[in-house]
């Protein structure tokens, strides 16, 4: 009993210390307030090649606008800004514990609704690619818990994944990373998941996947952070309750 409240509290600690949190080891309130991380327009942002000075100032004041309007919406419970700015995916709770999902065109304030699945219950923490080619959407209060990935400007659903702990876009769009359970490989210690986690690397454009660590009942493996300098691992030994890092090249 005391190794399992260690290994929660460890894990607990292991998410809020990373980017974004997918997937909290604690049931996530369905109408909690709206994501920290969201981006806010800046003069800082990057804009995408062929915006004038003058498009990039009016598209950043149309943003202002819009963005002070989901703010009042008592109703919205996460949107997330597109990297070039021009668009926004909003969450939105509608009677009766449903929700709703839909991309807002920054220039035109045109609204488009992302069909979703029927059998959603808790959506959170959207995600845009970083050509904003593709957008996640994830589902679920647990460690376990499930991701929906749709393309731009189709909004048609491409993939939907299961995860085990933090969904990560690599910097080359079209792949992520993520923690999966391997239910052939008991963990060393019983927690709320299937079986042992693996880190796997999905293409999203040729929908292929391969497994970059294997899952062992001694670990639990969970994706920190990608960027240029590779692919940051958080590994969690349940025998020492320590947690080590890792840094791998997945390009």
């Amino acid at each position: 009993m005391y190794m399992k409240r260690m290994f929660c509290l460890t894990i607990l600690l292991l998410f809020t210390a990373t980017m974004t949190v997918s997937c909290a080891s604690e049931p996530r309130p369905v109408t909690s307030a709206m994501s920290s991380s969201i981006a806010e327009p800046s003069d800082k942002e990057t804009l995408s090649e062929g915006i004038t000075a003058d498009k990039a100032s009016s598209e950043k004041s149309d943003l202002s606008v819009i963005v002070d309007s989901l703010k009042k919406e008592k109703d919205i419970t996460e949107y997330a800004v597109s990297h070039d700015l021009r668009e926004i995916a909003v969450i939105k709770m509608k009677t009766g514990g449903l929700f709703e999902f839909y991309v807002i065109t920054v220039s035109n304030k045109k609204i488009t609704e992302v069909t979703l699945p029927d059998d959603v219950f808790a959506l959170h923490t959207i995600k845009w690619s970083y050509n904003d080619k593709y957008f996640s959407v994830e589902d679920g209060s647990s460690m376990q818990c499930g991701v929906y990935i749709f393309s731009f400007p189709t909004l048609e659903k491409r993939l939907s994944l299961g995860i085990a702990g933090n969904f990560l876009w690599a910097n080359k769009s079209n792949t992520v990373v993520f923690a999966e359970v391997n239910k052939m490989v008991k963990e060393a210690v019983q927690t709320e998941l299937d079986g042992a986690a693996e880190i796997k690397i999905y293409n999203i454009d040729t929908l292929t996947s391969r497994i970059l660590i294997n899952a062992k009942s001694q670990y639990y493996y969970n994706p920190a952070k990608c960027d240029e300098k590779g692919l940051l691992i958080n590994k969690y030994n349940y025998t020492t309750e320590k947690t080590d890092t890792e840094l791998f090249e997945i390009y």
